[in-house]
């Protein structure tokens, strides 16, 4: 007998997946890690487009608790208020990077990449624009021999099909009603599912980096991380009984499990020094009676599983067999 889930007034949590298509003006090399060079040239260029204080540490500003980059790259939350058993809060957003081997970009190749912005932060999408149109300006990869990084052009904005942005365009096209996160049950039945670690899914099991995973671990971190969304965005996704999936999950049968390791390196200039973001990559087919997990997993699908979310890491495709 399936699982029955109590609703209990289920809200929806928006979500805004934008594409950035970009062109180099010259030939650049760019570093096979593109998720950590692109969130700290973002970061960088929407505190130059929105901070009013100029103020190096965030923490000493006095508008920071109104500040769209505070709210985005360093927000803090007031751990005392916080129950103990609250996950990390979770970054407004999630990167998606090129995950191509070619490293090599010129004004004939497109280099595109996406982000998804959540809940609050759909409204901030034209200073998203701006921000990244001044990232072209201070450019991206190494230096050259100018002692400058490759300038690029951004050429269009788009979610799906619809154009919301388009080179010299005055003014955006916002979409009349952004997707939303929110608990879809599937109607057909679903036996066999893949679940692909697109980019490196990077968690900790019993204090330690894991090196493996199974599909009830991938539910604990999808219960994680909408727990996150739910807590950090005060909005209600799950049934009160999501839990009852948990224990559910270990009579779901591993038939094929590719998974290794791959290690990234970033350059971290707070820290002043590389650190490695390595995680799993690969597939993990399961059989059961898979149909009461289909909401869970395509929410974490679009939010991302793991650490560095922001950074691009995790994310997860579902393709039911």
């Amino acid at each position: 007998m399936g699982l029955k889930f109590r609703k209990n007034t289920l809200e929806t949590l928006s979500y805004l997946p934008l594409d950035w298509d970009c062109r180099f003006e010259e030939e650049t090399k760019l570093p096979a890690f593109k998720g950590s060079m692109l969130r700290g040239a973002l970061g960088h260029a929407l505190k130059s487009v929105v901070c009013a204080m100029r103020e190096k540490n965030c923490d000493r500003c006095l508008v920071r608790n109104n500040c769209l980059y505070a709210k985005i790259f360093e927000y803090k939350p007031n751990r005392v208020e916080q129950d103990q058993t609250f996950a990390a809060f979770p970054h407004p957003y999630v990167l998606e990077y090129p995950t191509e081997t070619e490293d090599i970009y010129g004004p004939n190749k497109l280099f595109r990449f996406r982000t998804i912005l959540i809940g609050p932060t759909v409204e901030s999408f034209p200073y998203w624009i701006y921000s990244i149109q001044k990232m072209g300006q201070s450019g991206l990869g190494p230096r050259q021999a100018s002692g400058r990084r490759s300038q690029f052009q951004l050429t269009q904005v788009s979610m799906g099909d619809q154009v919301l942005y388009k080179e010299g365009q005055q003014g955006v096209v916002l979409p009349e009603k952004p997707p939303e996160l929110s608990w879809e049950e599937r109607n057909s039945e679903l036996g066999r599912l893949t679940v692909r670690l697109e980019t490196p899914l990077r968690f900790k099991s019993q204090n330690r980096l894991a090196t493996d995973t199974n599909f009830t671990e991938l539910v604990r971190l999808s219960l994680r991380r909408i727990k996150a969304l739910q807590e950090g965005f005060q909005v209600k996704l799950e049934p009160d009984n999501v839990r009852e999936l948990l224990p559910k999950s270990g009579a779901v049968k591993t038939v094929r499990k590719e998974l290794q390791w791959q290690e990234q390196t970033r350059f971290s200039t707070r820290q002043g020094g590389h650190q490695q973001m390595g995680g799993l990559v690969g597939e993990l087919e399961v059989e059961g009676e898979l149909r009461p997990f289909w909401p869970l997993l395509q929410m974490a699908g679009i939010a991302h599983l793991g650490k560095e979310t922001s950074f691009g890491l995790g994310k997860v495709t579902l393709a039911a067999n």
